[in-house]
Parts: structure tokens; C-alpha cells; sequence
């Protein structure tokens, strides 16, 4: 299972004593991303037609300190 965003991933990267719920905390209350939300975006498959928009992909760019094109996992080309 693949997932078309690499959110999971840059949660996994955060620096000691920054915890996911933290993460969550400043995307509510400061840019008012929903967790609910959140938590859809961050299980998109790669196959699946769904696309976070470019507006809710800056922010989390933002708050991972990345680029959009750092969020997105690239499919596999067929050979």
C-alpha cells in the first residue's frame, strides 16, 4: 500500500520532542485544517483519484519545512 502524499513519512522525521498531536494543534488552530481532515489526507492511495488541494499542500509544506513537490509521492514508472 502506497500512499500518494508523504505526510506519514515527514511525521516520522519531526525532531525530538515534537509530537504528531503537536503538528495537529497548529494546523486546527492556526491555518484551520480540521484533524479530521487531516487524517483523510494523510491516507490518499496513490491510485485513488483524490488530490489534496494546492492550498492545504502549502500548508503542510510549510509546516513540514518542505516544498509542495517534496509532499508527493511519484508513481513508479512502467517499463
Amino acid at each position: 500500500m502506497q500512499f500518494k502524499y508523504k505526510i506519514n513519512h515527514l511525521l516520522s522525521l519531526l525532531p525530538a520532542g515534537v509530537y504528531p498531536e503537536s503538528v495537529i494543534a497548529q494546523l486546527e488552530f492556526t491555518y484551520q485544517v480540521p484533524s479530521k481532515i487531516f487524517f483523510s489526507d494523510r491516507y490518499i492511495l496513490i491510485d485513488q483519484e483524490e488530490e489534496i488541494p494546492f492550498d492545504r499542500l502549502s500548508i503542510y509544506a510549510q509546516i513540514f519545512g518542505v516544498g509542495v513537490d517534496d509532499l508527493m509521492t511519484r508513481k513508479p514508472a512502467l517499463t
